[in-house]
């Protein structure tokens, strides 16, 4: 796809100039808020909004399977009749990626895709049932002038994007967050070749009819809004915390409707169901929330991944698709809930912002290892205050279908959740061009004490100063010989900071303190 500047609007930012950092004071700031990787940050803003010559989307039709619509005006999800023939039709369209500059760290990405009365295909409609739709990528090539149903190209689960069901016949989706679908471009291009928006149920009669880049009104043209920032950073190291508390460090619930005022603080499952009881619908969903304080401060998170484990519960058996698929939704809690004392009816809100789509099971025990939460644990931390842990619920909370997960509140500890989170972590703190004194840390990780061994220290005293992660001062000490042993038996587990300096030099390094 050829690429038009006239459809690009930028916006720049300068956000933080190279720094150099000379005196002990100013390096310990720098230490305590890891901007030693001495960003030179620019932030830019684009605006994706092609016309027809420049786009790139197609209309597939499973009636006119072998019929190629690469020039349609409708972008759409539909599942209707025509002549008494079922007929589904989904959209493809994919934005040109190649405008981000390589190495850019993207901060956000939404698209926003308008609605209007199509003379082929009419609005939006729910007749049948509800027009909830899934944005998805699609992970091999298509060609717009040749695609068709029958040769559409394949797409991902992967951080798919659910779209509500629509309110109005005529209702636009604006600015839905499909950063983690835009990352997972970038990250992995060879295998992503744009969007795919189908609905949830292809179940006639139900659709939503948007505009693509074809339609001869270019206010309704989809458009893709990316924040990227460019950064220059020195190399970074990784490092990872697995997060499993057990029944007396863990925070989650049960909370089910028909039981409505109960508290289930410490059920042995983690669940999502819609089934009934003495004929009475019942919907549970689970609550969790990880210890996300346990990180060090201000790290730069790489991944986070979430492992859930099945099993036959006494209480709630397992897995289930009697009545329909059990897909299910992860998504953030964005108020406060108490385990002890939380209930159904005074269940947190939620946000579906970044929420995770867990698939349909295919077996009645059957784990969800490494679910990619990444986006939800970089929210939490943005956004601490507003930022009360994961909610489990279905899809769909029609009976009867089901979720089982084990709780922390399992006596089984192996099957407790997991969450695992990697971040990137800097390897040194700027030195000084005439640097005189070199120093290794060993053991490290360390456990109970540490070694400094000074290399060429020479005649004088040498001081150190210990940080933690967030730059508060743990301990001071002074050297003289080449090696100087420091206790940490007390320490916290964690990332630590030792900074060796005299009067004309100044180093830090890492030490990860592990129990």
């Amino acid at each position: 796809m050829q690429h038009d500047i006239r459809f690009i609007k930028i916006e720049t930012i300068i956000a933080m100039k190279k720094s150099t950092f000379t005196t002990r004071n100013a390096l310990l700031l720098m230490a305590g808020l890891f901007m030693n990787q001495f960003v030179f940050a620019q932030t830019t803003t684009i605006t994706l909004q092609p016309n027809g010559t420049f786009g790139k989307d197609a209309f597939i039709d499973s009636r006119l399977s072998n019929l190629n619509a690469g020039d349609h005006p409708d972008f759409a999800a539909m599942s209707w009749t025509n002549g008494g023939a079922h007929v589904d039709v989904r959209g493809l369209i994919e934005f040109d990626l190649s405008v981000l500059p390589s190495g850019s760290t993207i901060n956000s990405a939404q698209l926003s895709i308008y609605s209007y009365e199509s003379p082929a295909n009419g609005s939006h409609s729910s007749l049948s049932g509800s027009n909830k739709s899934l944005v998805r990528r699609v992970t091999s090539p298509w060609n717009e002038n040749t695609v068709t149903w029958n040769n559409q190209p394949s797409a991902t689960t992967q951080n798919q994007i659910y779209l509500p069901e629509s309110n109005f016949t005529i209702q636009h989706y604006l600015d839905i967050d499909v950063t983690g679908l835009v990352l997972d471009m970038v990250a992995d291009p060879t295998n992503s070749h744009g969007f795919l928006l189908k609905l949830v149920t292809e179940e006639h009669y139900r659709r939503m009819v948007f505009a693509s880049s074809d339609n001869p009104d270019p206010a309704l043209h989809p458009k893709l809004v990316i924040t990227f920032t460019e950064n220059e950073v020195t190399p970074l190291d990784t490092a990872c915390f697995v997060i499993r508390p057990s029944a007396d460090r863990g925070k989650d619930a049960y909370i089910e409707s028909r039981l409505n005022s109960s508290n289930f603080g410490h059920h042995p499952d983690f669940p999502a169901i819609s089934w009934t009881n003495g004929g009475i619908h019942v919907d549970a969903r689970g609550l969790i929330k990880f210890h996300l304080e346990e990180l060090p401060i201000g790290m730069a998170i790489a991944s986070a991944n979430l492992s859930l484990y099945s099993y036959n519960s006494i209480s709630n058996g397992s897995h289930s698709t009697i009545s329909g698929s059990n897909e299910a939704i992860i998504s953030r809690i964005i108020t406060p809930w108490y385990e002890e004392t939380v209930t159904w009816n005074n269940q947190p809100a939620i946000t579906n912002q970044n929420q995770v789509y867990l698939p349909a099971s295919t077996q009645s025990i059957q784990d969800y290892l490494d679910i990619d939460v990444t986006n939800l644990i970089l929210d939490m931390i943005a956004d601490p205050d507003n930022s009360h842990g994961f909610q489990l619920k279905l899809i769909t909370e029609e009976h009867y279908r089901r979720m089982v997960f084990a709780s922390s509140d399992n006596p089984n500890p192996n099957l407790h959740p997991k969450l695992e989170i990697c971040f990137s972590i800097p390897n040194s703190v700027e030195e000084s061009d005439n640097q005189k004194i070199d120093f290794n840390v060993y053991p490290n990780p360390a456990y109970d004490y540490v070694i400094v061994k000074f290399n060429n220290l020479g005649p004088g005293l040498a001081s150190i100063d210990i940080t933690d992660a967030t730059g508060k001062l743990i301990a001071q000490k002074s050297a003289s010989k080449s090696e100087l042993l420091i206790d940490v038996s007390n320490y916290s587990s964690g990332i630590y900071l030792i900074t060796v300096y005299s009067d004309d030099f100044i180093s830090t390094k890492k030490l990860i303190i592990s129990k």
